[in-house]
């Protein structure tokens, strides 16, 4: 009785010895938890700045930020480990930060992952891939952009109607780059030979080499590079986007042969999906300046696909993936997926938008005979005016 008078809550006390043991053990138990999910964390997270750098899609700058978080994040760890105040707060904090982490860390890898095996996919055509420019990202370079005149969805043809025939000078340094569109009907030398005067768009049948050529010839000038599109690029490539906004010179109604829907373009600002943008610079008949007017509209929906793919509104894996494949599956070029990943270099390192200009040489129509027609059909005469005022503008490119 003695023994119960001294000891009233003997087996209270046992009981709450017990609480606090096994208390303390599971607390033991999540801090080795988290001292093995920390060290497994750091391990990845140096892994994957391994994996990025081997990727050499990011420019040095960013590989050094990468390393300083880690660092910081890996002295915040310590920090809360060695912290002895509020210990519980600091396992919550100690964990949510290391998920955040992971979570952040797996999708940059994930999206640079997915850029770095589409410009792998990339390949030319009929002529060999041109190798990769080592100062490409410093120096202006000139692309020819071919719209093949094709309906045939399932790929793009190695020879055929160039129907659209664009010069595109790009200066990386200074974030620049002309447009220049000449008219398909434009009354041109092929491969240079002035015996061999044709319609541009017939060059095509010959082959892209020639089509270069003789833009080179009249232009004065030398392609670096060459890109062909078909009708379902311009589709898919807009529709990945999300859409384009493109401000329309004129009020038009179109539709195009794969299509049975009729669009009507205002003045201003116009929401276009892929059919629609395609429907918008396939029109020419509704114009009085004709296939002028056309390239036209082709020069300001590029425009439009450049200012969307550079924005923020694509960066998601998901988007990012169905534009990237959009590009890779509807496009034939001799770049070099080097090449195009050192230009995705230059632009993290410098993301301020791109001043984009364009200009259409104009010509007078007559009737002529062509090298691959016999008889007279339509042509467009070139004016020297407009010719000499697009090669002025590519000197400063050259």
């Amino acid at each position: 009785s003695n023994s119960r008078h001294i000891y009233p809550n003997r087996q209270n006390v046992s009981r709450d010895i017990y609480s606090n043991t096994k208390r303390k053990k599971k607390k033991r138990g999540f801090d080795k938890f988290l001292r093995v999910f920390f060290v497994i964390e750091t391990l990845i997270l140096i892994a994957c700045i391994i994996y990025i750098g081997t990727m050499q899609l990011l420019p040095a700058s960013y590989i050094v930020a990468l390393v300083i978080i880690v660092a910081l994040f890996c002295g915040m760890q310590m920090f809360l480990k060695l912290k002895k105040s509020r210990r519980g707060l600091r396992r919550v904090l100690s964990l949510i930060l290391s998920v955040v982490m992971l979570c952040v860390t797996f999708y940059c890898v994930g999206m640079l992952g997915v850029i770095h095996d589409s410009v792998k996919t990339v390949t030319g055509d009929d002529l060999e891939v041109a190798p990769n420019a080592a100062k490409v990202a410093e120096e202006p370079f000139i692309v020819y952009l071919s719209g093949s005149d094709t309906r045939n969805y399932s790929e793009i043809p190695e020879k055929g109607l160039s129907d659209v025939n664009m010069v595109v000078a790009v200066d990386p340094v200074n974030h620049k780059m002309l447009m220049i569109n000449t008219p398909r009907d434009y009354y041109v030398a092929l491969y240079g030979d002035s015996n061999k005067m044709d319609k541009l768009t017939h060059a095509g049948n010959f082959g892209v080499e020639c089509s270069m050529q003789t833009l080179e010839a009249l232009y004065d000038i030398e392609f670096n590079y060459y890109a062909k599109i078909n009708f379902k690029s311009v589709v898919d490539i807009v529709d990945a986007l999300g859409g384009i906004k493109v401000n329309s010179e004129l009020a038009f109604s179109s539709r195009h042969s794969l299509s049975e829907k009729t669009y009507s373009f205002v003045v201003g600002e116009n929401e276009l999906n892929g059919d629609a943008a395609l429907a918008f610079v396939r029109e020419r008949e509704s114009f009085a300046a004709g296939d002028r007017q056309r390239g036209k509209n082709q020069q300001l929906v590029i425009s439009a696909i450049v200012d969307k793919a550079i924005s923020p509104a694509i960066l998601n894996i998901s988007k990012f993936k169905e534009v990237l494949s959009a590009v890779t599956s509807n496009t034939k070029t001799n770049i070099s997926s080097d090449a195009i990943t050192a230009l995705f270099r230059m632009q993290l390192a410098d993301m301020s938008g791109w001043d984009i200009q364009s200009i259409s040489v104009d010509g007078t129509g007559s009737s002529r005979s062509t090298y691959t027609v016999s008889s007279r059909v339509y042509v467009m005469i070139p004016d020297e005016e407009t010719v000499n005022e697009a090669k002025t503008a590519l000197a400063a490119y050259k």
